[in-house]
């Protein structure tokens, strides 16, 4: 990877071919981020797995997979961290609150419990002994 590196004038209908439909080329920004990553990773690839790389990292940043829905509007990409589940925990949550009389949590980030203590996760786990039990 190099500073002047390019995709190729067909980049949109190749990357089409790997499943990432395209609106519009990559911008300038786009390729700036991508290629300021691969060279501190120091790879060596050839052009056409960079393009294939460029047009997955894309994707990714677009948020969208290159597939339209029936209504044609881009299907979104799962999210992890911002799921569906998450949502599902935290509307748990704020009812549990406001049925309990609390003031709702404000979230910062996608952190919902919190981080444990250094000292918590360093302490050594304690293993039983057979003679720390008994089967009844």
């Amino acid at each position: 990877m190099h500073d002047d590196w390019l995709p190729d004038e067909e980049f949109n209908r190749k990357a089409a071919t790997w499943g990432v439909v395209l609106d519009e080329p990559p911008t300038a920004t786009e390729l700036a981020e991508f290629i300021t990553f691969w060279k501190a990773e120091g790879k060596a690839k050839h052009h056409a797995q960079w393009e294939q790389a460029l047009a997955k990292s894309i994707r990714r940043s677009r948020g969208f997979t290159g597939k339209r829905g029936k209504d044609g509007e881009k299907v979104k990409q799962y999210h992890p961290t911002r799921g569906h589940a998450v949502e599902k925990i935290r509307a748990a949550i704020a009812e549990e609150r406001e049925r309990e009389g609390l003031p709702p949590l404000e979230y910062y980030g996608d952190d919902i419990l919190g981080s444990v203590g250094g000292k918590e996760r360093d302490d050594p786990i304690i293993d039983l002994e057979s003679g720390d039990w008994q089967v009844e």
